[in-house]
């Protein structure tokens, strides 16, 4: 602990330990970004009667005071982003006379200067002593009670022109129409609270960021440049979070500087403004003298910044509403074109670039005719989301009109704006638009202009006009593009604009996002011309027939596909009724529609029984027919997207099961793997190969295969076979490595290995049988094994299987001891073992296949000279 406050710490724990302090009644606030002390110091403090309240944070514990009356802050000296001393300078401001108590647990000598500094006499060092915390928090308390009783004298009218000037403050800045104007009318306030050389206020939210100072005289560019880098570098240290430049809009009011004005003021006080525990911004004041304002001159200054914080949250509330679009969140067409001209001035001015992107999404007004306007605003946030995440963080954009959006790029050339707009494009291509059931695949137009250096633009609305026509072109040159604006292009416009209309070329017949097709069957032309005008009219695409056969005929050659037959009931030859029946046959997804003049419930029944959606009585209103036509193609858009549904159902089944299976696969393999790793480890130490346990399985595996057992009960055998020896993990290792032979305690802990293993893989609903392997595999034929001295068949299969091979496996291998014996010896010593250790049937089955078990274990192909030797 440093020098400097042990006699603090000495001084209240040498005291006679009389009697407890009483606390009753303090209010105290615990500042600590560490829970498990916040919950410790308050624990502590409610048992000896304090009102606790704790924070994690500075700004937290500076919006708690603005809210509540306390007695005595504690306060850990070290925490993120705001530390102690930083939350002590700013809280003294709020509260001039409240009580401290300082805890740290690595403060140095200069930290413990600036606590001096501050006026902080009592510094507690960690782990807390809890008497010296309460006999502090009682000091503090009462220092606190003695400078309230020595500020009572401030005037009653000082108080209540303060409160007229606030009053007045709130009421210009709600009626502001800008942020700007906004802040203005707050910046005159404070000049009138407080006199002093200049004023300033720093106000950040999500939309912006803004600074103005009001000068009240003359003084230096230096002197403005100081209050500039003071508000940036205090918002900085209360945050933790930078003031962007490219995004922050300085105004100065009020006197110009000049050169032979003030050059550095004698003080400056910055209070942040707080609201929910979020800083809004910072107010500022700047004076001639050293030391301008009484302490409760800036403990009402505080209090006034947080009576201006509810004015800062309102004002960014309502400019969110007011320069947002409602279902993009991008810019409003007001805000828009204010970015554009701000950002047009700066481009003059500095002589920056600058470029302006139009976008558009193709065929979205067939969009919402075909798929409904809840679908075509879902996709419009869609595309809105796909700008926003390809812009960069200098750039803005907004709703424009309609699916027009609009880019701007305040400091980007040709090449930025056409780079952006090509990553827009291929954003789009890739991304699945609509709902995910039955989603659209769409694309984009995209107009870029910019400004040249030495351009003859007067304003920004110009370049945007230049935008417009590039993504004219855009759409002519085919749509799906980034057009870029050139002299020639205005040209050709001009010369299209002049020239007869082309005809509209036709979308693909394919395509999700054309105009609905309606097949009008009428023989009467008086009917049927006018009908075909409504329709047009409605941006419908209609064909019309004056037969049956015509009709047919015309479904059966038509490229594109007809969504709604309008068909009369009475024609010559071949009714409405044998349409509607040839239709039920041939194309169940065309929607009919009957317009009849005989509309007898007996043909409304026949009509439905047909197939027919509706039946509509003439004379047809063109209203009525709007809307059964509306109706209709709702009805068709719904088949149609159950009938692609339901197409690609059974393809999404069938990937989901593949995925499924694959992801079962992987997961098997892996479970594979850690067991294989496992009993790896375990040959690798007592074998000294890592191969025993995985040729044994395998071995296994063909045996139980040739007695053609269930592929179940195969898998189960290749388990338990690989993990036989997984209860050697429990034997000690100057056992199981011994080179000498064992005792006979020693032994039994060997012998203790298959149930310590059957104890192990038991609990595991997959390795029940495996299990039951494990704690047979050294039990033999004749009653004579362990450990529970099974006999013939009572022992499990896999384990008879198993004590074949895993006998073979090592009378084959070699070991540091003895080498492996030849293939006759061991069949010879399993022959001599039949009936007695080994299963007899599976030693026939073992012997009639050596040749290819043989091929599967790899061993040395040693003769019986070698073995005799």
């Amino acid at each position: 602990m440093p020098a400097l406050y042990c006699p603090l710490i000495a001084m209240l724990t040498l005291q006679p330990d009389t009697h407890e302090p009483d606390l009753t009644g303090l209010h105290v606030l615990v500042l600590d970004d560490e829970l498990h002390i916040r919950a410790l110091v308050e624990k502590v403090l409610r048992r000896g009667g304090c009102q606790v309240h704790t924070a994690c944070n500075g700004r937290e514990g500076l919006q708690s005071l603005l809210e509540n009356d306390y007695d005595v802050l504690v306060v850990d000296i070290r925490m993120d982003e705001m530390d102690g001393p930083t939350f002590l300078r700013e809280a003294h401001k709020i509260w001039p006379w409240l009580g401290v108590v300082v805890m740290t647990g690595n403060a140095d000598a200069d930290s413990v200067q600036t606590l001096l500094d501050l006026g902080v006499e009592h510094i507690l060092d960690k782990p807390l002593d809890f008497r010296a915390l309460r006999c502090c928090v009682a000091s503090e308390a009462e220092r606190k009670r003695e400078r309230v009783e020595a500020s009572r004298s401030t005037s009653l009218e000082r108080v209540q022109y303060q409160l007229g000037i606030l009053r007045h403050a709130t009421e210009s800045a709600i009626s502001a129409d800008t942020l700007v104007e906004a802040l203005s009318g707050l910046n005159d306030s404070l000049t009138r609270l407080f006199p002093c050389a200049a004023a300033g206020i720093l106000a950040v939210n999500d939309e912006e960021e803004a600074m103005l100072l009001k000068l009240q005289e003359a003084v230096s560019p230096a002197f403005v440049e100081s209050l500039q880098n003071n508000l940036r570098t205090e918002y900085e240290a209360l945050s933790g979070r930078a003031v962007h430049p490219d995004r922050l809009r300085v105004r100065i009011d009020g006197a110009k500087p000049d050169d032979h004005g003030l050059s550095q003021p004698g003080s400056t006080l910055t209070v942040p403004v707080i609201s929910q525990g979020e800083l809004h911004g910072l107010l500022l004041i700047a004076a001639h003298a050293q030391t301008p304002y009484s302490r409760e001159e800036i403990a009402f200054l505080y209090h006034a910044a947080s009576h201006l914080s509810t004015i800062f949250a309102a004002l960014n509330r309502m400019r969110r509403l007011a320069i947002r679009d409602g279902l993009t969140g991008l810019y409003n067409r007001r805000r828009l074109d204010e970015e554009i001209e701000i950002a047009w001035e700066r481009s003059r001015r500095y002589g920056h670039s600058m470029a302006i992107a139009i976008l558009d999404l193709d065929h979205f007004k067939q969009i919402n005719d075909g798929h409904g306007h809840h679908i075509g605003d879902q996709i419009l946030r869609e595309f809105s989301a796909l700008v926003r995440e390809t812009l960069r963080t200098s750039d803005v954009a907004g709703r424009y009109g309609g699916d027009e959006l609009v880019a701007l790029l305040p400091d980007g050339g040709i090449e930025a704006g056409h780079a952006f707009g090509e990553r827009l494009l291929a954003a789009v291509r890739a991304h699945p638009f609509g709902p995910a059931e039955a989603p659209l695949q769409l694309t984009a137009s995209i107009g870029v202009a910019h400004v040249e250096v030495h351009g003859t633009l007067e304003n920004g609305q110009q370049l945007l006009q230049r935008a417009d026509l590039a993504l004219y072109g855009a759409k002519r040159g085919g749509r799906n593009r980034v057009q870029v604006w050139t002299p020639d292009l205005a040209m050709q416009t001009e010369a299209a604009s002049e020239a007869p209309s082309a005809p509209t070329p036709t979308v693909p017949a394919h395509t999700d996002v054309s105009a609905p097709h309606i097949l009008l069957v009428e023989d009467d032309p008086r009917i049927s011309q006018p009908i075909a005008a409504l329709l047009k009219l409605e941006a419908y695409e209609v064909t019309a027939c004056g037969s049956v056969d015509e009709a047919l005929s015309t479904l059966s050659n038509s490229a594109r596909h007809v969504d709604l037959v309008l068909t009369d009931l009475t024609m010559p030859e071949k009714s409405g009724m044998d349409l509607l029946e040839a239709l039920r046959d041939a194309d169940a997804s065309t929607v009919r529609v009957v317009l009849t003049g005989m509309a007898t419930v007996d043909n409304a029944v026949q009509c439905l029984r047909y197939g027919a959606f509706d039946l509509v009585e003439k004379p047809v209103t063109p209203g009525q027919l709007s809307m059964v036509v509306k109706r209709a193609l709702e009805h068709a858009r719904l088949q149609r997207e159950n009938q692609r549904y339901r197409a690609h159902l059974e393809e999404k089944v069938e990937d989901r099961s593949a995925a499924l299976f694959e992801a079962l696969r992987e997961l098997e393999g892996a479970y594979t793997f850690t067991l294989e790793a496992l009993v790896a480890m375990l040959d690798a130490k007592e074998h000294a190969t890592a191969q025993h346990s995985q040729r044994v399985s395998r071995i296994s595996e063909w045996i139980a295969r040739k007695l053609d057992l269930p592929p179940e009960e195969i898998a189960d055998i290749a388990t338990g076979a690989l993990l036989h020896d997984i209860g050697k993990i429990s034997v000690p290792d100057r056992i199981l490595l011994k080179a000498g032979p064992l005792t006979s305690e020693e032994r039994a802990v060997i012998r203790g290995h298959p149930e310590a293993g059957f104890n192990i893989l038991r609990t595991s609903k997959k390795l029940e049988y495996p299990a039951q392997l494990v704690l047979s595999h050294h039990e033999r034929f004749d009653g004579n094994g362990y450990p529970r001295g099974l006999r013939g068949e009572e022992i499990c299969l896999g384990a008879r299987i198993f004590n074949v091979v895993d006998s073979y496996d090592a009378m084959r291998s070699d070991r540091p001891y003895r080498q492996g014996m030849s293939r006759d010896a061991a069949l010879g010593q399993l022959s001599e073992g039949r009936g007695a250790q080994f299963d007899p049937r599976i030693v026939d089955v073992f012997m009639g296949h050596i040749g290819e078990i043989e091929e599967i274990g790899g061993w040395p192909n040693q003769s019986e000279d070698m073995e005799v030797a």
